[in-house]
């Protein structure tokens, strides 16, 4: 093999990383822009809708800028945000799946609670939920690379 093939394929988990991170936050982004759209059209002004949606902006793509400086660190620090994202979303998967199973369906058996809010709120979470697993897994196989490359050169 060619230096530069094997210096490709040695970054290949790392690439494949940053673009599952990359088209995340695109999906990410897209509703946090659409609130503040919405609210800067329908002239709403609410000082901490605002610092969420620009928060949750910088944060995803903070992210993104972090992993794109190539270090270690970088990598390390999105990949962290990335697993606290994922965990939360996670074990709100698990509490919407437990709540079907126990009442047999998207509300309770008292009638209390909207099927239809329940099911927009659960594909919502979906929608970021299922980009953010593949970006734990790339993020898991980088991390592996990461460490066989560190092991393999002390100096890095």
């Amino acid at each position: 093999m060619t230096e530069t093939t094997e210096t490709s394929r040695l970054k290949m988990p790392l690439r494949r990383y940053h673009r599952a991170l990359f088209v995340t936050a695109l999906l990410a982004s897209i509703p946090a822009l659409l609130v503040l759209f919405v609210w800067i059209f329908n002239r709403v002004f609410l000082l901490e809708g605002y610092a969420f949606c620009l928060l949750w902006l910088i944060l995803w793509w903070g992210q993104v800028v972090s992993l794109k400086r190539g270090s270690r660190s970088g990598f390390l620090l999105s990949f962290s945000i990335a697993v606290v994202m994922w965990t939360g979303l996670f074990f709100q998967t698990v509490r919407r799946i437990l709540f079907m199973v126990e009442h047999g369906g998207m509300e309770r058996s008292d009638g209390y609670g909207s099927p239809l809010a329940f099911l927009l709120g659960f594909v919502t979470e979906q929608l970021l939920f299922l980009p953010l697993t593949v970006v734990v897994i790339f993020g898991i196989q980088a991390g592996r690379h990461l460490r066989q490359v560190s092991q393999a050169d002390p100096e890095r």
